[in-house]
């Protein structure tokens, strides 16, 4: 990947964080809903990881691009 599309990445990350919900709706009761907030829980803990790694490729980056190599 490029260092473009990198920080590209990183954004839509930070995107999709913000624009996931952390919770089911209230209206939702029983196992299912339950079920449903377990899957939700870690979706948003792959997220925040994903972008820890993101974070990670983008100050690489630019350290790569600062560098003389």
């Amino acid at each position: 990947m490029t260092s473009p599309l990198i920080h590209s990445s990183s954004q839509s990350l930070d995107w999709a964080i913000t624009s996931m919900p952390t919770e089911v709706p209230t209206s939702w009761v029983g196992l299912a809903s339950r079920a449903c907030q377990a899957i939700l829980d870690e979706v948003v803990a792959s997220l925040a990881t994903a972008q820890v790694n993101a974070e990670k490729a983008v100050d690489a980056c630019l350290l790569l691009d600062a560098s003389s190599w």
